[in-house]
């Protein structure tokens, strides 16, 4: 019987490519508000709004009694709301910093913690795979954003760090059920810009890439690989870890 695994977020420019990665010789279950078109007898689609607090609870305890064999869960969703590109230091308010921390962090949070609670409930020896940032291990370049439309994100910031340690706190507790629990913290990826279709400008990605050793943006390919490592019997003994595919960003 093939394994299953269950992408949280696999509609966006990480999970697109995930899904497909896993198909080669898995089942998977794409867990998003939207779904795309993809024809595979192994590929399922469940909705789910993740701004929604209220509903996650029930939506993924449902996906456990549903499917069955769910071995591996990743979670690369990326909940915001509509004032997510105001959340700098300059423009940040009470109110924003509460709206944006409630549909960015504690979504994803709440989401990863109702995973877990199923895999112990269900004996499942399996992986839980999350997103954080190199954000989350290091300050934002303020340099970086100059002479661009790009500001620096708060919430985005405290959010992959709180991931980052959520990683290493689970690992803790859920190692004793053979669940093992680490991140993805990527550097910059080529493709759109969250909540846009267009890339990012010309400038932006000069001043990104000075800091990069390797001198590129990190693709879809190096994202998927390193996720499907993890999640494999190849890492048995990974737990725990936050693990940094940058190109070198955070070396220097």
């Amino acid at each position: 019987m093939k394994k299953t695994i269950l992408i949280i977020g696999g509609s966006g420019l990480i999970g697109k490519p995930l899904v497909r990665g896993y198909l080669k010789d898995k089942k998977v279950i794409n867990l998003d508000i939207k779904n795309f078109k993809l024809i595979d007898k192994n590929y399922y689609y469940e909705k789910i709004d993740l701004n929604k607090l209220g509903t996650i609870k029930s939506k993924i305890d449902n996906i456990f009694k549903k499917y069955k064999n769910i071995n591996s869960v990743i979670n690369c969703s990326y909940p915001t709301g509509k004032s997510w590109g105001k959340c700098s230091f300059e423009k940040l308010n009470l109110n924003l910093l509460n709206k944006n921390l409630y549909s960015n962090l504690h979504s994803y949070i709440w989401s990863s913690c109702l995973v877990l609670q199923n895999m112990k409930r269900k004996k499942i020896s399996g992986s839980l795979i999350l997103f954080s940032s190199i954000y989350g291990m290091r300050g934002q370049d303020m340099s970086i954003y100059e002479n661009t439309e790009i500001k620096e994100n708060i919430i985005y910031a405290v959010s992959k760090g709180g991931i980052s340690n959520f990683v290493r706190e689970a690992a803790s507790y859920y190692g004793k059920y053979k669940i093992r629990i680490n991140a993805i913290c990527p550097g910059g990826i080529s493709g759109h810009v969250k909540g846009s279709k267009n890339s990012q400008s010309q400038v932006f990605k000069n001043n990104y890439l000075k800091r990069v050793p390797i001198k590129r943006f990190a693709n879809t390919n190096d994202i998927t690989a390193a996720t499907i490592f993890l999640s494999s019997d190849k890492a048995s003994y990974i737990t725990g870890i936050n693990l940094l595919i940058d190109g070198g960003w955070t070396s220097i």
